[in-house]
């Protein structure tokens, strides 16, 4: 495939999974990787748990959210894990407390 897209669901994978996940989108992308999940914060704790009340969601749908803020990334702690799958990538914080990586396949070990 040319551009491979994962977003939202690398906070549900162990350390482990995350590298290895990382390491064989590299090898099926030909032209890039594009990774999006959660950026971990206590604002954005904050603003899940009351806007998930005003909104009036589930308790299921609450609490999931919550667990998914709490297991998201820091930009820090996401550089890490590429780092450790072998990777060069660029992280970078995007709207929304979500943090985005990118790489090429092709500088991805350089």
């Amino acid at each position: 495939m040319d551009l491979l897209l994962a977003s939202q669901f690398m906070h549900h994978l162990a350390e482990d999974e995350i590298v290895r996940f990382c390491q064989a989108a590299t090898q099926v992308a030909r032209l890039g990787v594009i990774v999006a999940d959660l950026r971990r914060s206590p604002l954005a704790l904050a603003g899940f748990w009351l806007g998930s009340r005003l909104f009036g969601f589930d308790a299921t749908t609450r609490h999931d959210g919550l667990v998914s803020v709490r297991r998201g990334f820091t930009a820090g702690e996401l550089g890490g894990l590429l780092r450790r799958a072998g990777l060069r990538a660029r992280v970078a914080h995007s709207p929304g407390f979500r943090l985005v990586a990118t790489w090429t396949p092709a500088a991805a070990g350089a």
